[in-house]
């Protein structure tokens, strides 16, 4: 798996097609690009960081493992695999913004990753790559943007091999009390605001809503375990800021 690009594909009335939503997100994201980093550390208090190291150090892969990094955004995720796997393994990162994978291929390419990685533009919902390509999936903050989340997972399910293991680190709210009105009182009033003084204030004003409308934990594990997956279990971070779901195919 070379580096290169695929076009976003589209399929016919029996399949997925590119939606209205999928076009909006496109362009907002491409837009953010540039400070899409600094601001994940900002309005993180860098705690994206450590979250993301943990989700990775769940991986069991084997030799010259390929892994797919989906939602993979400007790289990091991508870039913390490598980091820590054998040069044998091998990693591609899809997104279906052009401007955030060409800042991804040049973070690795100067971290002297460039070589491991190859880059695709195209919807998680429909990827252009054979059954069982892959030996694990890892998706960081890029679930909650799919508009058919049933029909990523399927996909993802569909590209691993026996035995792969899905990891997905999303945004979420805490189960209940004080945290969660502290987290909700944060992300309505503060994140959009401080957001707005370095970047576009509607982003994370998306942010805010896509948090807010994403599934409780044990609801979204169901959602996984309808996709086919097995063994399916996740892990509440810092209360539940963040929370890391884990599938077997």
């Amino acid at each position: 798996m070379g580096a290169g690009h695929a076009r976003k594909l589209e399929r016919g009335a029996s399949g997925f097609s590119m939606t209205h939503h999928h076009e909006q997100v496109q362009q907002m994201f491409g837009a953010i690009s540039r400070r899409y980093d600094f601001l994940n550390r900002l309005l993180s208090l860098r705690a994206d960081v450590g979250w993301r190291r943990f989700a990775v150090g769940l991986l069991r892969l084997p030799a010259s493992a390929r892994v797919l990094d989906l939602a993979t955004g400007t790289g990091d995720l991508a870039l913390e695999v490598a980091r820590r796997t054998p040069a044998e393994v091998r990693l591609v990162g899809l997104d279906f913004s052009e401007p955030m994978l060409r800042l991804a291929a040049e973070k690795l390419r100067r971290a002297g990753c460039g070589e491991r990685v190859g880059w695709v533009s195209a919807c998680a919902e429909a990827m252009p790559f054979h059954d069982g390509a892959f030996h694990a999936a890892l998706i960081a903050f890029g679930i909650r943007n799919l508009p058919d989340r049933s029909a990523g997972l399927r996909e993802t399910h569909r590209v691993l091999r026996w035995g792969g293991m899905l990891v997905i680190l999303e945004l979420t709210l805490p189960p209940g009390g004080l945290l969660r009105w502290v987290c909700q009182v944060y992300s309505r009033h503060v994140l959009p605001r401080l957001a707005a003084l370095f970047s576009r204030k509607s982003a994370y004003e998306y942010l805010t809503s896509s948090i807010e409308e994403f599934p409780a934990a044990d609801d979204f594990a169901q959602i996984i375990r309808s996709a086919g997956y097995r063994c399916v279990h996740y892990q509440l971070l810092a209360g539940g800021i963040a929370t890391v779901f884990v599938g077997v195919k």
